[in-house]
């Protein structure tokens, strides 16, 4: 019998997590908004696993397939040499690459050890996709999902960042996806050097809004009401301001991550940013604070 591909199982997950939509609505009406996040997700899942099979770059060349490996900080280093955007999902980013190389393959020599971009936020140099998890983490997060089992809300991007023992000192951020209750896609980072909450907490806010694509709609969620209100509420005066705030035009703290965050925000109108209450049971809060907290 022939194993099915990545994308024929990303198929069969959707079509289970839609049976569960169905039988969710059938026991109580789902929200048209939240009916259409689930569908959104679930597409884009079904997308990133053909992609990842390559059915969606089967005229690639040898430099196309060598894009597909690169990482994601890589990825924006060539971008920005190019001086193309570099915002976005890795696959966003893999296919802007390739047609900048197909329309002048001279532009840009690639390989491997192209110098990453210092102006990544704080932790974006020691950052982990955490679909293999180390053993002890697996355990806290399946503690959480037990614990908190269906618990506030159960589709969208939750977003956490702290520093521990002391603050400032060394921080860590993470955030998780999910669609009806499912995972479909974790991300952590720790910070090398010493950060604050702050500057954690608006670094996972980045990096979800780099996972989200500019015409996707879903809602973020952060329990900082700090970074909740600067980019919901004041944020559009300060800029206004020339990037400084109140009468006293004082200036803006963490405004390099405040800027990019508000520039992330702004290219994805349909993205709306909410918070939730922190340690209050809130089942993808309590995880993705799981994620931020971890520490190799």
């Amino acid at each position: 019998r022939i194993a099915p591909s990545p994308a024929q199982v990303a198929v069969n997950e959707v079509v289970d997590a839609l049976g569960s939509l169905i039988t969710r609505h059938r026991a109580s009406p789902i929200e048209p908004s939240e009916m259409r996040e689930c569908l959104e997700a679930s597409l884009e899942r079904v997308i990133t696993a053909e992609q990842s099979t390559g059915a969606s770059i089967a005229s690639c060349s040898d430099a196309d397939q060598l894009i597909g490996s690169l990482r994601v900080p890589e990825l924006r280093a060539h971008l920005k040499q190019l001086g193309l955007p570099t915002a976005g999902r890795k696959a966003e980013l893999c296919q802007r690459l390739c047609n900048a190389m197909s329309e002048c393959p001279a532009r840009l020599e690639l390989d491997s050890s192209a110098e990453i971009s210092r102006d990544e936020p704080d932790g974006a140099a020691n950052t982990a996709d955490v679909s293999v998890k180390d053993p002890q983490l697996q355990r806290r997060l399946n503690g959480v999902l037990g614990k908190f089992a269906g618990q506030g809300p159960q589709t969208g991007i939750f977003c956490d960042g702290g520093c521990a023992p002391t603050n400032p000192g060394p921080g860590g951020w993470g955030f998780v996806h999910v669609c009806d209750g499912r995972i479909v896609t974790e991300k952590q980072g720790n910070s090398r050097m010493e950060t604050t909450n702050n500057r954690m907490e608006m670094t996972a806010i980045i990096e979800a809004l780099r996972h989200i694509g500019e015409h996707d709609r879903i809602t973020l969620y952060s329990d900082s009401n700090l970074c909740v209100r600067t980019l919901t509420e004041w944020a559009t005066v300060w800029e206004s301001q020339g990037w400084r705030r109140g009468r006293a035009k004082s200036p803006v703290e963490n405004l390099d991550l405040v800027q990019e965050a508000y520039s992330l925000k702004q290219s994805r109108p349909l993205v709306e940013i909410r918070w939730v209450k922190g340690h209050s049971g809130n089942l993808w809060n309590e995880y993705a604070d799981c994620l931020a907290t971890w520490r190799p």
